[in-house]
């Protein structure tokens, strides 16, 4: 960890090295160390020698370096390499009681981490590749020039190294030949909760060498306003594809997040030779009957027959889903909640952040069909639809970074056809009862 040392401690500092206890002498100095060292409850966590306790105001002996939770030099040299400087303290992969007792945000009796809900809007944005070229490439998303894209993560950056406690959660977006391995760093202890729960799990190791192959700078405590984007109102995401970089700030709701990371990690697998093809915006279902990829249905529909909600890629193998948890607003009445889901609440209005494991494989066989959602109200419940219809509405409904339209829907058109997978179409203005009802019967074939 990086600070600037008076001449006393650092000389302290140097008679310390290597873990060996130096003897000093009490003075005012010694508030510099105490006032950084934060409270935690010991009740809990006192027979956990890796939680420091604060120093007393006389204290005469100090270990020079000090190693556990949130004091991790190899963590902060990782950090320093993505331009984040950590200014006092920066955990890794926390677990959930540290995350909780760092989180200001009431839990009920559950165990549930109540959050205000997010921004209404968002603004997704796409730094292009060079000044002045088309955007052609960043799937239907705001353009915004080199210039302003790295003076928005210069920003995020110097607000994330101002925060006295970091989380950073290291996971993977996607597994097996659609994995992309991504370094999460936030300022929220309830993010990182949400993150936790969402991002599936990678072999950590040294935090060095985790090898993530993009970064999120996860700011929630940053406005628009205060990093350059005056233009927006409500939460917004900036992904830089060549600098690897997604910037989130502006008090996203989790859903914002998820999508966020989703269409990074898209943009990795779309421009990857022989990785999986992207399902951007799309749910993964199975039940003893079939398997369907849902697109054009906003919520996560939360049910044992949810395999992958929010993304999903379609491999050489099958279908892999993205995430390991669920962001949902329409939790059934008889839902079992579990200590740690995180809730967001607007109002009588709420959205659940949990981890979902009603099948525990990452990877399912190839669909036997595709389901779209459509608003046609000439349409029955549900209908068949041809392989070129289903390439269509696909370029409608899963915006890809990094590859144009065109291709997408192409690349889409021949895994229908290489698959043999069918196309169904339900009508989206019936009931939400009714269309879920119509979405099972499709991906059990029974049209």
């Amino acid at each position: 960890m990086l600070r600037a040392l008076s001449a006393a401690s650092l000389s302290r500092a140097l008679a310390g090295r290597a873990g060996v206890v130096a003897a000093v002498t009490p003075s005012s100095s010694n508030a510099s160390f105490s006032s950084a060292a934060p409270t935690y409850d010991y009740r809990r966590l006192k027979r956990r020698s890796a939680w420091f306790e604060p120093d007393p105001e006389d204290i005469e002996k100090f270990v020079f370096p000090r190693v556990g939770h949130g004091k991790d030099w190899q963590l902060n040299w990782s950090l320093n390499a993505v331009r984040v400087t950590p200014q006092n303290l920066a955990y890794r992969n926390l677990h959930l009681a540290g995350l909780h007792m760092f989180s200001s945000s009431p839990k009920d009796a559950q165990g549930r981490v109540i959050i205000p809900a997010g921004a209404a809007k968002h603004q997704s944005y796409v730094v292009e590749s060079d000044e002045g070229a088309a955007s052609a490439s960043t799937g239907g998303f705001s353009a915004l020039s080199q210039a302003e894209g790295r003076m928005v993560a210069r920003n995020v950056r110097q607000h994330l190294s101002s925060i006295d406690r970091l989380f950073v959660h290291d996971g993977a977006v996607g597994s097996g030949e659609a994995l992309v391995l991504n370094r999460a760093i936030t300022d929220s202890p309830a993010l990182a909760i949400a993150l936790s729960h969402v991002m599936q799990r990678a072999r950590l190791g040294s935090p060095a060498d985790f090898g993530h192959e993009f970064v999120t700078l996860l700011a929630e405590g940053a406005s628009a306003a205060d990093i350059g984007l005056g233009k927006v109102s409500g939460s917004f995401s900036v992904f830089d594809p060549q600098e690897r970089v997604l910037v989130v700030g502006g008090r996203p709701s989790v859903g914002a997040v998820v999508e966020a990371q989703a269409d990074a990690a898209n943009y990795l697998l779309a421009t990857t030779p022989d990785a999986a093809f992207p399902l951007a915006r799309s749910h993964v279902l199975a039940t003893p009957s079939g398997r369907s990829v849902l697109f054009g249905h906003p919520e996560a529909i939360v049910c044992n027959e949810l395999v992958s909600a929010h993304n999903a890629a379609w491999g050489k193998q099958g279908v892999y889903r993205s995430f390991g948890g669920v962001v949902a607003s329409n939790t059934p009445k008889n839902y079992k909640y579990k200590r740690g889901d995180v809730v967001e609440e607007s109002g009588s209005n709420s959205t659940l952040t949990t981890p979902h494991t009603a099948l525990q494989l990452p990877c399912i066989e190839h669909p036997t069909g595709v389901v779209f959602v459509v608003n046609d109200k000439n349409l029955p419940a549900v209908s068949k639809g041809d392989a070129a219809k289903g390439a269509k509405l696909f370029g409608e409904h899963s915006p890809i970074i990094g590859i144009s339209k065109e291709d997408a829907v192409q690349q889409f058109g021949a895994m229908l056809d290489n698959n043999g997978t069918k196309v169904f179409l339900v009508n989206g203005s019936k009931g939400a009862s009714q269309v879920s009802k119509a979405i099972i019967a499709a991906t059990n074939g029974e049209v």
